[in-house]
């Protein structure tokens, strides 16, 4: 059983037995497509598009487009054990993005023309090894080092060759690429779950606010609702009402006033709720700002139909920039965790994106969600709706959590084993397994 071990080394030392190579020596590097035009792609040969190389590590060869090449033409060919790179994006950071072909395609496979190839002619660099140090810190910065431009960045073929990558033994390289492999086979497990959850979120939400989840009987046992009536928006339980949100919400128009310290001052970041941003609002005297009620919604007005709207979840008030929008569920007729909950639903995200007609520069003010119409349960069974789509949502917070926690372990692990501060103990197996 591999067992790994901690090195300690200088900021430029090797670990007995690794080397440092430079690219030129142990490869070379290829253009992907050239001289196409619109009309050649659609159908044809296969070929990997740019989004494939940029966010998948290996090859995702479920995700290739087509291109007519013709029988004349001379055009690179992509193989099992390239490394395939984008050569121009918007940042620095998006540039040198890999991915490695590391499983061989029976077709002929063709590369984009906003990225390149790198093809080793030695056989000193594992498939699969090459595939975690091609994103490696140490790759990265020295790829956005060589990033050049202004609105566009590009990076040349020509020095790309030049950087020097330290690479450990085979042996060593195939059994850091199997822990790491392990790693990420668990996020994908993560990744399945996370989008399973979410799926039978959104159905439930789908069916709970519009045919909610029925009433109690004698026994306190809730019992589907068997009885419908008409209604502007098509059948809802009998007892539910249709309401237009203005008539179940209210704007909340209050000022701070010199009320509330500097340090309660929030922003809306998207997923993020109300987070400290006293940077956001630089300039804005804090005695105009709006009060956020616990429980209360705020908004800014040009991002909402991009999701960026948030609910109060602390026990006290909070501020928010004077130009935020911030309203109140009436609670005689509507629990703000109810709302809370029905801002995710599809009839709200498209009562904003017609209102605000797709654009993310659109203001939309309270005035306008007061028109929003609602199917609106009575207060119990709102209550026992967001108790069932509250555990939905602690069960997908859960995953990511364990997904945050292992996408931690894979950078901490892949900065250690890819620079040699901790080694693998080069020990015949057919398992492998981390020690301490």
């Amino acid at each position: 059983m591999s067992t790994i071990n901690k090195v300690h080394l200088n900021a430029d030392a090797l670990p007995f037995g690794w080397r440092r190579v430079r690219l030129g020596e142990i490869g070379f590097a290829y253009s992907g497509l050239s001289g196409k035009s619109k009309e050649d792609f659609g159908s044809g040969s296969l070929y990997v598009p740019y989004k494939n190389v940029f966010s998948n590590t290996f090859l995702n060869i479920t995700n290739l487009e087509q291109v007519e090449v013709k029988p004349n033409e001379s055009q690179n060919k992509v193989r099992l054990g390239d490394i395939l790179l984008t050569i121009s994006s918007e940042t620095p950071e998006e540039v040198g993005m890999s991915t490695v072909v590391d499983t061989d395609v029976t077709q002929v496979l063709y590369l984009n023309s906003f990225c390149f190839g790198f093809r080793p002619t030695t056989k000193c660099l594992d498939v699969r090894y090459s595939g975690y140090a091609f994103r490696s810190s140490h790759m990265r910065r020295r790829l956005i080092f060589l990033a050049q431009g202004s609105t566009r960045f590009n990076i040349s073929k020509g020095r790309v060759l030049e950087i020097e990558l330290p690479i450990p033994p085979l042996q060593e390289q195939e059994k850091i690429a199997a822990i790491l492999k392990s790693v990420d086979d668990k996020l994908d497990v993560i990744a399945r779950k996370i989008a399973a959850a979410q799926t039978l979120k959104q159905g439930l939400m789908q069916t709970l606010f519009s045919q909610g989840i029925g009433t109690q009987n004698t026994d306190g046992c809730w019992v589907l609702h068997t009885e419908f009536k008409d209604s502007e928006l098509g059948k809802v339980p009998l007892g539910w009402s249709v309401l237009p949100l203005g008539a179940i919400a209210k704007e909340c128009r209050t000022r701070n006033g010199g009320n509330l310290d500097d340090a309660l001052l929030c922003g809306v970041l998207k997923d993020q709720g109300l987070v400290p941003m006293r940077e956001r609002v630089k300039g804005a005297s804090t005695d105009r700002c709006r009060l956020v009620e616990s429980g209360g919604f705020a908004y800014n007005p040009m991002r909402i139909n991009i999701g960026s709207i948030a609910r109060n979840l602390r026990d006290h008030a909070v501020m928010v920039s004077p130009d935020y929008v911030v309203f109140s569920a009436k609670p005689e007729v509507l629990l703000s965790a109810y709302l809370d909950h029905f801002r995710r639903s599809d009839a709200w995200q498209q009562f904003v994106g017609r209102s605000g007609d797709g654009g993310v520069r659109i203001r939309i003010y309270f005035d306008d969600l007061a028109q929003l119409k609602m199917k609106v349960p009575p207060l119990n069974e709102q209550t026992r709706i967001v108790e069932v789509l509250d555990c939905m949502s602690d069960k997908l917070n859960h995953l990511k959590t364990m997904q945050s926690k292992f996408d931690d372990l894979k950078r901490g692990l892949m900065q250690k084993l890819l620079t040699g501060q901790l080694r693998v103990s080069l020990i015949p197996s057919q398992e492998t397994s981390l020690a301490a």
